[in-house]
């Protein structure tokens, strides 16, 4: 090996060496960020009234028309971005014969995020992101939740006036956000109109201490 070639080679393994170094500097920084000032994360409502849109492949004698209510996930700390992120169904209460809530189901399933035939289950979000929290058809008239999947002793969809509380939460590899209840009323009534329809159906998202 010549002179030339030697300090060629000598470059290049302490470039090798430092790359080496700064990935495990990067590494160790992104850990001891998550573990210090992991994400802090939130639920919220986009929006009441929902958004109304057309199913692209109908089934044959139904109307296309849906509309769909999204939440919307938060990280305050986009500086520290939460890792496989995903939001999740926990429980199910409705009224019982006192109207009374009770629990009628209690799990742990993944819900949709919006669009999610194009992004992966985990995502790792700095900036906000959306999740599709339910769906209103207009014909059939029937309410669903949407769970990316569906136990056998898990009810997703509704005809008819209903209440149902619904207790989600947002876990991600850092950490898990507070407990939010989502609390849905519909009458059953489907309308065009977004000011009629919000005279049907009622959403609301709060945070809740319950376990």
């Amino acid at each position: 090996m010549t002179n030339h070639q030697f300090f060629w080679y000598m470059v290049v393994q302490v470039l090798v060496a430092v790359g080496t170094v700064g990935a495990v500097v990067a590494t160790l920084v992104q850990a001891f960020r998550g573990k210090l000032w992991p994400p802090k994360l939130s639920l919220f409502l986009r929006s009441e009234v929902g958004e109304k849109t057309r199913y692209s492949n109908p089934a044959p004698g139904h109307a296309p028309d849906v509309r769909y209510y999204h939440l919307c996930v938060t990280n305050e700390r986009s500086w520290s971005p939460a890792r496989d992120l995903s939001v999740h169904l926990m429980r199910i209460d409705q009224p019982g014969p006192d109207d009374k809530f009770q629990i009628k189901w209690s799990g742990d399933v993944p819900i949709c995020c919006r669009d999610q035939q194009i992004y992966p289950l985990k995502q790792t979000i700095g900036s906000p992101i959306e999740y599709d929290i339910c769906c209103v058809g207009k014909n059939p008239c029937v309410l669903r939740i949407l769970p990316i999947i569906a136990p056998n002793n898990l009810t997703t969809q509704w005809t008819g006036p209903v209440k149902i509380n619904l207790l989600l939460q947002v876990k991600c590899s850092e950490n898990s956000s507070a407990r939010a209840s989502v609390q849905i009323s519909w009458d059953g009534t489907w309308d065009d109109g977004d000011a009629e329809m919000k005279k049907h159906f009622k959403i609301k998202v709060s945070e809740t201490t319950q376990t």
